[in-house]
């Protein structure tokens, strides 16, 4: 089982995190950490400080298997034409969707919306 890096800062899991508090966190659980826990908890902080391998990690350590996410029948369609400015927009619309704290009962829900969002982000 993967363990969750949000539970190192004690964090709600959720893909919308405050970055600055995550930084303070950093600092305040490194001070208290001996020198064979600084690679996980640095690994940790990485993982957390960008989107795309902070949402990664929820799917992890909720269990859940990539190839079983069911992406939208027109989602590809609706998005191969798309200029880069209107998939930046439609990428922030998506990431607005996602619901706040991930919990078991809306994992679903948010696994679909990351994906749809991860590939939006990767195709700017």
């Amino acid at each position: 089982m993967c363990k969750n890096f949000f539970s190192i800062f004690n964090l709600p899991i959720s893909i919308k995190i405050d970055v600055s508090k995550l930084d303070l966190k950093y600092k305040e659980v490194v001070k208290n950490s001996t020198t064979e826990e600084m690679f996980e908890i640095t690994n940790a902080y990485n993982t957390l400080r960008s989107t795309i391998s902070r949402g990664e990690h929820i799917l992890k350590i909720m269990n859940v298997d990539y190839s079983e996410i069911q992406m939208p029948e027109d989602f590809f369609e609706n998005i191969i034409d798309l200029e880069k400015d209107k998939m930046k927009n439609l990428s922030d619309e998506i990431f607005q969707g996602i619901d706040e704290i991930v919990t078991k009962e809306n994992i679903q829900n948010f696994a679909t919306k990351f994906m749809m969002y991860k590939y939006t982000t990767n195709h700017l």
